[in-house]
């Protein structure tokens, strides 16, 4: 299974901020490949694969506009993995 980066706290934290277009670029920079290597890795085709990179990022995208919610959520995850 294709490995994932390292999670870190302060750039879920940084995503929060709407206005942080430098946060957004670094966690694309991050896990668009490891998400598109992730879902091929299910044997996914390539166009299904990038859709699934599409829709995961619209996801995330959209769930730090709710930033209480997203920062509970991140928080819950950086508290049961690295950091």
């Amino acid at each position: 299974m294709p490995s994932l980066p390292d999670t870190r706290y302060s750039l879920l934290a940084r995503l929060v901020d709407p206005a942080d277009a430098a946060a957004w670029s670094e966690f694309v920079a991050l896990y668009e490949d490891a998400i598109y290597r992730f879902s091929r890795a299910r044997s996914l085709q390539d166009t299904d694969a990038r859709e699934v990179v599409q829709h995961v990022l619209l996801v995330v995208h959209q769930a730090r506009k709710k930033s209480r919610s997203f920062a509970t959520a991140c928080a819950s995850l950086c508290a049961t993995s690295k950091v």
